[in-house]
């Protein structure tokens, strides 16, 4: 999905910008370097699904670990899963930070059992619970609305 979109808003720029060339030389530049980053962006999703490229995610006894980004349990309020028809997603919300695109998203491939998901809180609560008594963490999956 990432890929088409950024792909369709690429077109829509450049649709924009080349009837525009006549008019102001500046909205044209503005939407031709849209239709470039917006391009560059379809195209690097595009590349990563071909090459099946996977981020790695790991949760431990100092805190969460997705691709090279790292919070520390000290800096991560709440960690919780998502129920879908197909399995249970991780997510957490870091502490006092507003998370930019899908950094408080953890995919798996595959997505968690509930059972899994279940034994996975319970292991991490256990652990964290009495040095990070702020971490609140779900038992059970949430169900979105």
């Amino acid at each position: 999905m990432t890929i088409v979109v950024a792909l369709v808003a690429s077109a829509v720029f450049v649709a924009v910008a080349i009837p525009s060339l006549r008019l102001v030389r500046e909205v044209s530049l503005a939407f031709a370097l849209g239709a470039l980053a917006f391009g560059g962006i379809g195209l690097r999703a595009l590349w990563g699904w071909i090459h099946n490229e996977r981020i790695p995610v790991e949760i431990n006894e100092d805190g969460i670990i997705r691709g090279i980004r790292f919070w520390p349990w000290d800096r991560v309020h709440a960690l919780g899963g998502t129920h879908f028809t197909n399995g249970v997603r991780l997510g957490f919300v870091p502490r006092g930070r507003i998370v930019w695109g899908v950094g408080g998203d953890l995919p798996t491939t595959p997505l968690l059992t509930e059972a899994q998901y279940v034994e996975l809180a319970r292991e991490v609560s256990g652990c964290i619970s009495a040095r990070f008594p702020h971490v609140t963490v779900a038992m059970q999956p949430v169900v979105p609305s």
